[in-house]
């Protein structure tokens, strides 16, 4: 069993290594932008249905800094996906918008503001913090009584 535990401990570090050293990628290739994420799976998005690229430093509740987005978007202004700033090279930044366009400058948005402008942009269970903080509970107490549960069986077995 232990020997279990331990494989088990190793295929989750490494996997955690692997999410944490993968970068996503952008190939531009045949009027098609493709987009892979941490997993490796494609995405692609045609180039004539891009309406564009927004850079966005954006407040969350919560936390102390805003977080620097840019964000593809779609012809209806509905986000396509957003990519985190920090970790992207600025100059590719900058190529990705000669080639798709849209709005140049910074702006620093409130999560609201830009959910607004960019639907789909934000994560539904972030938009609505309340529900989330209600699902975390739920998680904990659910956690803490399967432990509770799991000690007790242990105790009279």
């Amino acid at each position: 069993m232990e020997a279990i535990l331990y494989a088990g401990a190793i295929v989750v570090a490494a996997l955690v290594v692997l999410l944490v050293f993968t970068r996503e990628e952008l190939v531009i290739a045949d009027g098609v932008l493709t987009r892979r994420n941490l997993l490796g799976i494609p995405t692609r998005y045609g180039l004539d249905l891009i309406g564009g690229l927004a850079r966005r430093d954006v407040d969350f509740v919560l936390v102390p800094r805003p977080q620097e987005y840019v964000v593809v978007y779609d012809r209806q202004k509905r986000s396509l996906f957003k990519m985190n700033r920090v970790i992207w090279d600025p100059a590719d930044v900058r190529r990705l918008h000669a080639i798709v366009g849209g709005d140049g400058r910074t702006r620093q948005v409130t999560m609201f503001d830009l959910a607004y402008e960019f639907p789909g942009s934000v994560p539904w269970l972030l938009y609505h913090p309340w529900i989330l903080l209600a699902v975390e509970l739920v998680v904990i107490l659910v956690v803490i009584l399967g432990i509770v549960a799991v000690q007790d069986a242990l105790a009279r077995a």
